[in-house]
Order: C-alpha cells, then structure tokens, then sequence
C-alpha cells in the first residue's frame, strides 16, 4: 500500500466536471483527502477557459503504472481524448496526474511543489471554490472524505488537520 498524491483539473465545464473527477476517484478508491478546489489561469496551452484545479491523496495497492492506467480510465470515460498526440495542450475534461507516492501519509508533501493550486492551504480562503452546488462538500483545507456505496453520499469525515491522518487511515482500513 502507498500514499499516490494526485493532481486533478479541468477547463471544460469545469465545477461539473470536477465534481464528477472526485466522485470517480471515490468509487475507485472508497476515502482520500480532498483539498479544496481553486480556479487557475492555464498554463502551457493556449486557452481562454480557465481552469479548476486541485490536489488529492489516495491510499492504493496498485502500483504507478496500475494507478495511471486507473486514472486514465476516468479522464477517458470523461471525455478526455488520451490518443491524441495534442492533448497536453488542448482544453480538457479531465486531467488527474501522479504527483508523487510515499510509504506514509504526509500532508507537507505538496510543499515539494510550485504550482500555485497545490500549495492552496497556505491561500486566502476566499480562493476557494464552494463546490456545494455540484454535489461536493465544502472545505478550507485537507479533508478525509469517504464514499458511501450504500447511500451513494459523500460523506467529510472531520476538517481538523491534526487528527487528518488518524480519520484518513481509519476511513481506509473500514472499507
């Protein structure tokens, strides 16, 4: 089992298919830490849509190829188009990239990075986006949430970063 850090975004109706992103990677993985979303400019393509972006972390025992395929697979049945050879630099539905892995759940990880919707925690809550509308639950930081196959709910399990690895880990050993 290992922690994968996640990057996720979208500049095509980007709060619909956001919610949809997070709600595939729960079915796929039942808990992960959600962070909150945030819109960005685009970068590396040429586009007047904005993007929404995010980070999650998900406990999984596939390995990286294994995962990517996984993660393919949900930007493919979004409507992301992974043949084609542009796709780096086209507008898209879906983009959930692999940040990095680690043996242990680690919140400070993302700090390894420079993109500016990564390293959200440190951002003015006013950036985030209230996801409420399309089915998410709203947060100001790290979440453990967890998908309720039985009701098909998504359910925060507790917003307080100090016991987020206590809940996270817990949420993913009950499924």
């Amino acid at each position: 089992m290992a922690y994968y850090y996640l990057s996720l975004g979208t500049n095509i109706d980007p709060e619909v298919n956001s919610a949809k992103m997070l709600n595939l990677l729960l079915k796929e993985f039942g808990a992960l830490v959600s962070y909150p979303f945030i819109y960005t400019q685009p970068e590396k393509i040429e586009s007047p849509h904005i993007f929404l972006n995010s980070v999650a972390i998900v406990l999984s025992s596939l390995d990286k190829v294994s995962l990517k395929a996984h993660l393919n697979a949900i930007e493919i049945s979004l409507g992301r188009d992974r043949d084609d050879p542009d796709r780096s630099i086209k507008d898209r539905p879906a983009d959930i990239d692999i940040l990095g892995v680690n043996d242990c759940l680690d919140i400070d990880y993302f700090a390894n990075f420079t993109e500016p919707y990564i390293n959200i925690c440190d951002r003015d809550k006013g950036d985030f986006v209230d996801m409420r509308p399309f089915g998410l639950p709203r947060t100001e930081g790290p979440t453990p949430i967890h998908f309720d196959a039985g009701s098909g709910n998504i359910s925060v399990l507790d917003e307080a970063i100090n016991r987020l690895e206590d809940w996270h880990k817990a949420a993913l050993v009950t499924q």
